[in-house]
């Protein structure tokens, strides 16, 4: 299954897949440059190899090589997220007027919460709290006040139900709004450790007149992972303090690439 990972034959629905057969590559995971930041291993229990993942992807070298340069383990300072890594940028997004869209920031914030079963079907699914349209209502107004942004991107869906991808596979030009909630950055000290400002923004996709969660694309959809462009193609990046997971998109889809780790995670599972 690592084989398959490493060459983009899988899908991010799939990283949960046990490995099936040994990497090419080289089982310590100390590949390239030394430092804290290691390529993931899996396997390693009774009889079975130990596989290290991504470590013959030349981004996945580069990102290693920039994370040990300027990540502390444990700990990553502002400059060195893995989205700071040169060749790294963010897509070509438009600042929204986030008062003028509060009904739907709470709707993404309850969204976010709820999940996508219980958001979709509330008939069958009630909402956890009686009150929850006046609750989420309150915390749009919370994020608006503290300086949160809402940014809007025009781009093709990914992760798209077969339907839609059907549609797209036929070369139908296929475009959604992506939107991003992003908080205000916390001020910190310029010397002391901090978390990317990006870290907890959360993307979705939206209906055309920006009122509502687009049920079309929005199904199997991975909110909380950062969507950036590298080579001018898109790429997921979840930052984990002591984990970095890095895919690339094939085919409308994102595949798992390479997982980084540091603080003794060698062997955890990619995030989900």
């Amino acid at each position: 299954m690592l084989a398959l990972l490493a060459a983009g034959l899988v899908s991010v629905h799939d990283v949960q897949a046990q490995a099936a057969a040994p990497s090419a590559s080289s089982s310590t995971g100390s590949v390239g440059d030394p430092g804290p930041w290691q390529f993931a291993q899996e396997g390693g229990g009774a009889g079975t190899p130990t596989f290290t993942v991504g470590a013959d992807d030349p981004v996945c070298n580069q990102l290693r090589a920039y994370m040990n340069r300027h990540g502390a383990a444990g700990a990553h300072r502002c400059e060195a997220s893995a989205r700071a890594m040169p060749g790294v940028e963010s897509p070509p997004w438009n600042d929204l007027d986030p008062t003028a869209h509060r009904l739907l920031i709470s709707r993404l914030l309850r969204y976010a919460s709820e999940g996508e079963v219980r958001y979709f079907n509330r008939a069958s699914a009630p909402a956890r709290r009686p009150d929850a349209d006046r609750y989420f209502l309150e915390q749009a107004d919370k994020f608006i006040a503290a300086g949160g942004q809402l940014q809007l991107w025009r781009t093709a869906p990914y992760e798209p139900p077969p339907p839609v991808l059907a549609r797209m596979q036929a070369g139908e030009a296929v475009a959604r709004n992506l939107v991003q909630l992003r908080p205000a950055p916390p001020s910190h000290p310029s010397n002391a450790p901090c978390w990317a400002p990006t870290t907890s923004a959360r993307i979705f996709f939206v209906s055309d007149d920006l009122s509502d969660l687009d049920p079309a694309v929005t199904p199997g959809f991975y909110p909380d992972r950062a969507i950036a462009l590298y080579g001018g193609d898109r790429v997921l990046i979840d930052e984990g303090r002591e984990t970095i997971d890095f895919y690339r998109e094939q085919n409308h889809h994102f595949v798992y690439a390479c997982r980084l780790v540091t603080g003794g995670q060698i062997n955890r599972e990619p995030n989900r």
